[in-house]
């Protein structure tokens, strides 16, 4: 899969279709974030979570 960066986001939509917003895939501290931008609000996810091997889940 693409990794999605600040220059190429994901562009989604609510499931309602009335909003849209956007996700990427940042770094902050040394760490792989998810980040989420919806209007001034921007989110961040730490994804590190995602990418350990099924053992550690």
């Amino acid at each position: 899969m693409e990794k999605r960066t600040k220059d190429n986001p994901w562009k989604l939509k609510t499931p309602s279709n009335t909003s849209e917003y956007t996700m990427h895939v940042d770094e902050k501290d040394g760490k792989e974030v998810l980040v989420c931008t919806v209007g001034k609000t921007v989110l961040l996810y730490d994804i590190s979570m995602h990418q350990r091997p099924a053992r550690y889940a």
